[in-house]
């Protein structure tokens, strides 16, 4: 049996699901997949990890007292999965180097296994690096053996940090989401748009923007409050509806008042996942405004529930997940005419148009972000090198 560690930083509901997939599809391959969680949870989220039903072996480290560490912090030092790696007992290791202290050390021990560098970095965010600390960077990426990236985005992060780094064998392993879920229960929903929109307080003949993410700056939704002013002067019904919270959330709320947008732009504040799947029922369109975002979820759930997208080029997966003029469109965050330019586009296509992008987005979907096929086709390769 080969074995397979997964050093990850704490438990959640997406990478929960991810890994219960890699170990069902790892057991046809004889690989076996254990995860080691540097901590137990995350400060910022308030998940409840002793819910979620992990069938993978996994252990979580432990401090000096033998008690599990609570908080995830940059400084994290696992004793426990230092040695477990040092141990030579893995023939493969996987985990991030650069998000811990942990990771630093462990991407530099000698050790039989080999070593899969897993980055969700992003091309953008390398771009406010200063060169000191790309090179600091890619010191630790020097001694992995594969790569294991969710994209082209990532791809070119990594070369930034490293240039020969691309010499090395990758791995697709982009972010994955239950389609079965999204799909199935979102295309039930659409038999009843109609009467949910009515629930939802949305107008039948609205064109309707939905975006998912916290209210922060990187973001990017002040740059959507200010497209949505100049595209509500236009006779065009669309109205833009951003579900989170976060700190901005004042200050979009002042925005949108001080705009006269009151009734073209919505905050729903934190919706649960029912009321997530409801929204991507109904909606026209997914938009995502990110300045920086590595591989959000939000896309490929989007694109899974049939809507059609609009992503910055800031926004790791979009070249991924989106053909432009196939089933969206990508713009320059920092080009505000150009947003206004595609949602102004998006507006005067036709309902047959719009669906045939969602149905784009849905098969898109089905090739790149399957579960089943994306896992398998990992260890398809990682058993082939």
């Amino acid at each position: 049996m080969t074995k397979l560690l997964i050093i990850n930083a704490v438990p959640t509901p997406y990478r929960t699901f991810m890994f219960n997939k890699m170990y069902e599809i790892g057991k046809k391959y004889n690989i076996e997949v254990t995860v080691a969680y540097q901590v137990k949870q995350d400060a910022r989220r308030k998940w409840d990890t002793g819910a979620f039903e992990q069938k993978f072996p996994h252990y979580f480290s432990k401090n000096l007292y033998g008690e599990p560490r609570d908080h995830f912090s940059y400084t994290v030092l696992n004793f426990d999965i230092i040695r477990d790696v040092a141990s030579g007992k893995y023939d493969y290791l996987m985990f991030a180097p650069l998000n811990s202290i942990t990771g630093w050390i462990c991407s530099q021990l000698a050790t039989r296994g080999k070593k899969i560098l897993w980055s969700e970095g992003n091309i953008t965010k390398a771009r406010y690096k200063s060169w000191l600390v790309s090179k600091f960077k890619g010191f630790f990426t020097r001694k992995f053996d594969i790569l294991a990236c969710p994209g082209i985005r990532a791809l070119e992060y990594l070369e930034v940090l490293r240039p020969s780094i691309l010499k090395r064998p990758n791995l697709y392993l982009p972010n994955i989401v239950d389609t079965s879920y999204f799909a199935r229960r979102v295309e039930e929903l659409k038999s009843s748009k109609n009467e949910i929109r009515r629930e939802l307080g949305l107008n039948n003949d609205s064109l309707v923007f939905f975006s998912m993410g916290r209210l922060v700056h990187l973001k990017g939704y002040d740059r959507l409050i200010e497209a949505a002013e100049k595209i509500s002067r236009n006779s065009v019904n669309a109205v833009f509806y951003i579900a989170g919270s976060g700190p901005e959330q004042s200050t979009y709320q002042t925005m949108i008042k001080q705009k006269k947008l009151d009734q073209k732009v919505f905050l729903l504040g934190e919706l649960n996942m029912q009321e997530v799947v409801k929204w991507l029922a109904v909606s026209d369109w997914f938009l995502h405004t990110s300045r920086r975002d590595c591989s959000p979820l939000v896309i490929v759930e989007a694109a899974n529930a049939g809507l059609p997208l609009i992503v910055s080029s800031q926004t790791g997966n979009s070249p991924e997940a989106v053909e432009v003029g196939n089933n969206g469109f990508i713009f320059d965050i920092n080009n505000i005419e150009e947003l206004i330019n595609i949602l102004q586009k998006a507006c005067y296509l036709s309902k047959s148009e719009v669906e045939a992008m969602g149905d784009k987005s849905k098969s898109i979907a089905e090739k790149k972000f399957n579960p089943d096929r994306v896992i398998s086709e990992f260890f398809d390769k990682l058993a082939s090198l």
